[in-house]
């Protein structure tokens, strides 16, 4: 991957439905060169799929969250079905450090938030909960993108 690509691929984060006219306008390339680069990046695996993304905001979950946690393998299911009791949950992943699991979510209010904190903490096997409220002004998060119908592809 060259520079060229990585100015493609950036441009495409930054609006996957860009038109690969513009995109070969800006980095001063014809639009089949850039057509090409993108079909390399598919088959490299670099990019590798299509997707919706919902805006959770308008549906009033304003707060993304991280929830870290150290739980008994056994309890995982009962977690999840707490936390999507009140807040939408985009992942649960495990974590190499000092957590088990790393949640991700948005929540609608703190209310909701310290209601799933509560009903967390009293789940048999749970060894430490932590939440972390992310500010999406500050860290640059965004609750919602566009939706991706083929990267860079002609409409």
């Amino acid at each position: 991957m060259d520079e060229i690509d990585r100015k493609i691929l950036g441009l495409l984060m930054k609006d996957a439905r860009k038109k690969l006219t513009e995109i070969a306008h800006i980095c001063g390339m014809s639009s089949t060169a850039v057509q090409n680069r993108v079909r390399k990046m598919k088959q490299k695996g670099i990019i590798i799929k299509k997707h919706w993304d919902v805006d959770w905001s308008a549906f009033g979950y304003t707060i993304p969250v991280t929830i870290c946690v150290n739980i008994k393998s056994k309890q995982i299911e009962n977690l999840r079905q707490k936390l999507e009791e009140k807040l939408i949950v985009m992942g649960i992943d495990q974590y190499l450090g000092p957590y088990d699991l790393v949640v991700f979510a948005h929540a609608k209010n703190l209310a909701d938030l310290k209601e799933t904190e509560d009903a967390i903490r009293k789940i048999e096997g749970l060894i430490e909960v932590i939440v972390n409220i992310w500010n999406r002004e500050k860290m640059g998060f965004r609750t919602h993108v566009h939706f991706v119908n083929n990267f860079g592809d002609e409409d």
